[in-house]
């Protein structure tokens, strides 16, 4: 069980502190950590299944004689028993192991083998896993302070067999925020098994979903998956690693908004190589061949001289789906990450480039972003013109590579629905008679059947427009490439100008498409224009009886239309 203890430990040239004192926090001094001050170490996950998969990573990790060895849990295939917990661990990392009793040689006079409880090693009870390691605090959750506050490791069980709980509101939950907040270290990393995030094919543990970013850790590393992925939410990083030798899994789950997948990797199996020092912390991910896979570093000054902002955008390009000229689009999202030592001061924040105007941004960032705090960005694209449109997000700050930017680009399109004509002129109609129609055609010039849900009359005086149509409502479609006709007639109810809006709701991009709708009412009575030989006679009572002449019936209802009903006009 735990022990009570101060070590300190020579490896190599480098000399750090091992720290755990049973319930303490293990916080320590940080920005007084002498320059040159440097901690290694190596982190696997989901390894203990004794194979040749599991060797092939334990000879790459000795290979790089870290100072310690950190994992993630799934320690001790496939049902965490007493009968194969040496075979499946001791077998490879005895060397590391403190107070080993194991049989495969010496263990470690100090303890340099840091591993958190999985969902395997719960499967017979953690009596085994209590029983074979000796750690700080009750053994299932610990923190350790190393090179004299350059780093400390919370380890913590996110497995729901856990007595103290595994929610963010739990006694281990409230024991981490307490541990997180005493610490003065320079680098805080928080360690477990089920990963909070990952397009692992069996999707992430949401109960995990602590405030780890408020609570003031600097990287969660967690297992479970048996893949490698890096993640960013909101701009706090997350490392997946599950990679440590039982076997090779898929992705295929989505992630919510606002968390994005930097780099995955699931073709061999590997191990991480941590390295920190007074500037800046490194995560090296390496397959079992060598291959490097993934570097990602987090700069801070740990000397106590003073600090800068390091920036950083995520991602670094947005690519908008196509758009209708003239609509816009959904907002999409960017962060801005001050992951250095002092804070980042904003001196703008703009679109810049070619298309600049098709692209606008708002933004919660403010005049500065703490160290190690992040801000959101939000774009939205409207196409002035079609074709491919592109422009660049520029931040300008105080950091030492300012301006950052990130690339935008979208394709403006024009509508695949059109109206034709796009508007319709009545002109004069006698007060409450109703004018001859006129056509307007729907073309769907897409590739896809066009959902029409409604087309109705809208606008200031809608009631003095009419419409009937043949066009197919939902849940019937207009096939793609089809056409259908609407008939607008107009009904003035009072004189003067009237105007609506024949309006068309359906799924298509840039709904609702739009006719303009305009007429005059006027009152009846008028004096007939001179034609010459043509005689034309109307009877009185607001229409006619007989026509006298050699004029056509149309012609003389567009006369009636034009100059109103009289009686007997002569011309």
């Amino acid at each position: 069980m735990a022990c009570l203890a101060v070590s300190a430990i020579l490896l190599g040239s480098l000399a750090f502190l091992a720290r755990y004192n049973g319930q303490d926090t293990g916080s320590a001094s940080s920005l007084a950590i002498p320059t040159g001050t440097t901690v290694r170490f190596a982190h696997i996950g989901d390894f203990g299944s004794g194979s040749s998969s599991e060797s092939r990573v334990a000879n790459l990790v000795k290979g790089w004689n870290p100072d310690f060895v950190v994992t993630d849990g799934d320690n001790n295939y496939p049902n965490g028993e007493a009968s194969t917990i040496d075979q499946n661990i001791g077998q490879f990392y005895q060397s590391y192991i403190g107070n080993y009793k194991g049989s495969y040689g010496p263990g470690s006079a100090t303890n340099r083998f840091w591993p958190a409880l999985g969902n395997h090693d719960w499967d017979v009870g953690d009596q085994p896993y209590l029983a074979y390691f000796t750690l700080p605090n009750n053994e299932r959750y610990y923190n350790v302070v190393f090179g004299g506050g350059l780093v400390q490791l919370f380890v913590i069980d996110s497995d729901g067999h856990e007595p103290d709980g595994n929610t963010s509101t739990s006694t281990q939950a409230t024991w981490l925020k307490n541990a997180l907040a005493a610490s003065t270290a320079c680098f805080k990393l928080v360690d477990f098994h089920h990963p909070p995030y990952t397009t692992w094919s069996s999707g992430s543990t949401t109960v995990m979903r602590w405030p780890f970013p408020s609570w003031g850790a600097d990287m969660v590393l967690a297992g479970h998956a048996h893949v490698y992925e890096r993640l960013d939410a909101s701009g706090f990083p997350y490392i997946v690693n599950g990679l440590g030798g039982e076997d090779l899994a898929s992705f295929g789950s989505a992630l919510p908004a606002g968390v994005t997948s930097v780099v995955r990797y699931n073709l061999d199996f590997g191990a991480m190589l941590v390295t920190a020092n007074t500037s800046g912390i490194t995560y090296q991910f390496y397959s079992a061949g060598g291959k490097l896979i993934d570097t990602y570093t987090q700069a801070k000054d740990c000397t106590g001289t003073g600090g800068s902002p390091v920036a950083s955008l995520s991602p670094t390009s947005l690519t908008f789906p196509s758009q209708t000229v003239g609509t816009t689009s959904a907002a999409q999202a960017v962060n801005l990450s001050n992951s250095g030592s002092a804070a980042l001061s904003i001196t703008s924040i703009a679109i810049t480039g070619t298309n600049s105007g098709d692209f606008a941004q708002t933004n919660n960032c403010g005049s500065s972003v703490a160290a190690g705090s992040s801000c959101t960005i939000n774009l939205t694209f409207k196409p002035t013109a079609t074709g491919t449109r592109s422009a660049t997000l520029t931040v300008t700050d105080n950091a030492s590579d300012s301006p950052q930017t990130a690339s935008v680009t979208g394709t403006g399109t024009s509508s695949p629905v059109s109206l034709s004509p796009a508007s319709l002129s009545f002109g004069n109609q006698v007060v409450n008679t109703t004018s001859a129609a006129q056509a307007v055609t729907l073309t769907n010039s897409g590739s896809s059947a066009l959902t029409i849900t409604s087309i109705a009359i809208t606008g200031t005086n809608s009631g003095d427009f009419a419409q009937n149509n043949n066009c197919p409502l939902s849940p019937s479609t207009l096939a793609a490439g089809a056409k259908c006709t609407i008939n607008a007639t107009f009904t003035p109810s009072a004189t003067g100008t009237r105007s609506a809006t024949l309006t068309v709701s359906d799924n298509a991009t840039g709904s609702p498409q739009t006719v303009a709708l305009s007429g005059t009412g006027i009152t009846g009575g008028g004096t007939l224009p001179r034609f010459g030989h043509v005689a034309v006679v109307v009877e009185t009572h607001y229409g006619y009886s007989s026509v006298v002449g050699s004029t056509s019936m149309p012609y003389v209802n567009s006369l009636i239309s034009q100059y109103g009903l009289a009686t007997n006009y002569v011309a």
